[in-house]
């Protein structure tokens, strides 16, 4: 037999060693057990190898600052500390990566889910349609840190991973948990069909997404790490808002709902049909959204303090595609100043306002965020009882109500999609809510709920408006409009063949101008029945009956002076078709917004004296003149 040459037995060592290597790394299996993530949380399933890609990120640090970025790139491409098992728990040969965390998004991983929507629909401007035609927007973290690391710009690039990979990543783990949820609960045995890496459904995938938040080896209150924890602890530093036990508040926040949505998860008949498990994470999943956004938010303030350029790039981009569900007018200012062109520092003060304003549309508040320095950039200050709608100020507490307008201007996004996955996300936020959260006198003590549209549609406050009858007579059907709604999220009937921009335009419309209609209708039918029993706060959370019908009737995205909005594009309401309808109708008062407005906000001041003097004949007349106007627009 002939010997091989040199070359060719140091090839076959190779192979040798590389297929033992291989057949090692099959043959080593996943832990059991749980992980102690430290801080008091501690999972049921073993998340080590999960909480390990934060060391990626550390070495990656620690190679940036010696100037070794083809390493730092090789770390960030292939992995190194992150392990990865299939469903049998062995070991595979890739090790989880940084960047895989993101590249999945281009094939479609992300797809529906609200955080990644927003982001997409954010980056292109506000505009929807297909996800093919946002591949390089789907890559938006992986080309930042790949770019960041060719350019060497010191510790951008691993900085990037956290804020960009890592917390996008997290999200959708998250959903991926109350998507699991959902479909347990209609009967789907993901025992046999498997969800990604959250193979075990929805606990286990919870427990992943605080894996993927707190990091390896992270120690409480600690910034010192290489996680979305530590970022928070970092950020928390800079803004005095650690918690009397040394933590972030944005971080005892996330671990407060982590466990939370535990508790959900232990009842027996949790995901299980006819259980409200998958409303109740679907309510966790927003409020964990917002607190990571608060890190993010204070990053963001940080780099423009410092004229920052390259973070301010970074966590723009991670923060101001979020805010394209909130004002347009808002978001188009930020997307401009921040994203689209280099960063003026004149600026700041205007760039400040709107990024301030926003906080309460992403669901955090001042408060959340502090002070930046203690004195370098104050705290801003929360919405008082009075915050004004159109210039209209209620006297209870009504701004939750008005929030619904979030839910709807939610709704039009997805649904600019055409995407299953986004249509989904569109009714699941039509069901559950996602905005407007019903008033709690005692947050520490009162359990956190929504008011949906779907609430709204099938209320029985309903039967209070004369009006009702007759849309229930006409369409044969207690419950027409939610009928509707579901009929076309569905493809039932008539609207299976139909084009998504033709069931988009029926859903919006609908919503819009059937449900929020016949609410308006029926709380102004509300506040008389009120006003003649005797009690004007005879409501959820004691608001003010005529509050309400303010609130249904403008919205939060108006803003607060007179006239509302000079962009039609922000409100989502009745206050907003009848300033678009008079533009067309030459219908406008000297101050640039409709004449029905004026009439109808003269009439909002005139009803709550009335209702405040119970003086319901009035208020009834009042009413009679409101209803006239509300057609109008239609």
């Amino acid at each position: 037999m002939q010997r091989p040459n040199s070359a060719s037995a140091s090839l076959l060592l190779a192979f040798a060693l590389s297929s033992c290597l291989f057949i090692l790394t099959l043959a080593q299996k996943q832990p059991n057990g749980g992980t102690d993530l430290g801080g008091g949380i501690v999972t049921k399933t073993n998340v080590e190898h999960f909480a390990k890609i934060s060391l990626d990120a550390e070495e990656m640090f620690t190679l940036t600052q010696s100037s070794s970025y083809n390493d730092a790139s090789n770390i960030y491409l292939a992995g190194k500390n992150s392990i990865q098992y299939d469903r049998s728990g062995n070991a595979l040969p890739n090790k989880r990566s940084l960047s895989s965390l993101s590249t999945g998004a281009a094939d479609g991983k992300f797809d529906g889910e609200v955080p990644f929507v927003f982001q997409m629909y954010g980056l292109a401007g506000g505009a929807g349609h297909t996800y093919e035609n946002y591949e390089s927007f789907a890559m938006y973290a992986d080309a930042f840190v790949n770019d960041a690391l060719k350019e060497q710009k010191d510790a951008l690039g691993p900085e990037a991973a956290v804020a960009l990979n890592v917390w996008m990543y997290a999200a959708h783990v998250l959903t991926i948990a109350v998507e699991d949820c959902a479909l347990e609960s209609s009967g789907v045995n993901l025992d046999i069909i498997g969800r990604d890496e959250a193979l075990g459904g929805s606990a286990d995938a919870l427990e992943i997404f605080i894996a993927f938040w707190i990091g390896y080896n992270q120690a409480p209150g600690s910034d010192d790490g290489s996680s979305p924890y530590a970022m928070a602890e970092r950020a928390a530093t800079l803004f005095g808002t650690s918690g009397p036990n040394g933590e972030a508040k944005a971080n005892t926040a996330i671990k407060s709902l982590f466990n939370e949505a535990q508790q959900v998860l232990s009842f027996p008949n949790a995901c299980r049909s006819g259980s409200d498990t998958v409303g109740q994470l679907w309510g966790i999943l927003h409020r964990t959204v917002s607190q990571m956004q608060v890190p993010l938010v204070q990053q963001l303030i940080d780099a423009l303090v410092r004229e920052d350029q390259d973070r301010i790039s970074l966590y723009a981009k991670a923060v101001v595609p979020q805010m394209s569900s909130c004002a347009a007018s808002t978001y188009r200012r930020l997307k401009e100043d921040l994203l689209d062109r280099t960063y003026d520092p004149t600026k700041f003060v205007d760039v400040l306002g709107d990024l301030q304003s926003s906080y309460d549309c992403l669901g955090f508040s001042c408060d959340d965020v502090g002070a930046y320095k203690t004195d370098r950039v104050a705290q801003c200050a929360e919405l008082p009882i009075n915050f004004p709608m159109a210039e209209y100020s209620p006297t209870s507490h009504v701004h939750l109500h008005s929030k619904i307008d979030l839910d709807v201007n939610a709704i039009k996004a997805l649904l600019s999609f055409d995407s299953d996955e986004s249509w989904a996300a569109a009714k699941d936020i039509y069901m559950y809510g996602k905005n407007s959260e019903i008033y709690r006198k005692s947050p520490e003590s009162d359990p956190y709920t929504v008011r949906s549209l779907q609430s709204l549609a099938t209320s029985a406050l309903r039967k209070k408006s004369p009006w009702y009858t007759f849309f229930e007579d006409y369409h044969q059907d207690p419950n027409y409009a939610d009928g509707i709604i579901m009929d076309v999220f569905e493809g039932r009937g008539k609207w299976g063949n139909a084009a998504r921009e033709q069931r988009a335009e029926m859903l919006t419309k609908t919503i819009q101008y059937q449900v929020l209609y016949m609410t308006l209708l029926a709380e102004a039918a509300d506040a008389e029945a009120d006003c003649r029993s005797g009690d004007k706060n005879d409501n959820i959370g004691g608001a003010h009956s005529w509050d309400e019908v303010a609130a249904f009737y403008i919205g939060s995205l108006e803003g607060t002076t007179r006239g509302g909005s000079n962009d039609f594009s922000d409100g989502q309401l009745q206050w907003n078709l009848a300033n678009k309808r008079s533009t067309q109708f030459n219908t406008q008062v000297p101050e640039g917004y409709a004449l029905v407005n004026s009439e109808i906000e003269d009439d909002l001041y005139a009803g709550k004296g009335e209702l405040d003097a119970y003086a319901c004949d009035s208020l009834a007349k009042t009413i009679k003149r409101i209803e006239r106007n509300l057609i109008v627009p239609m």
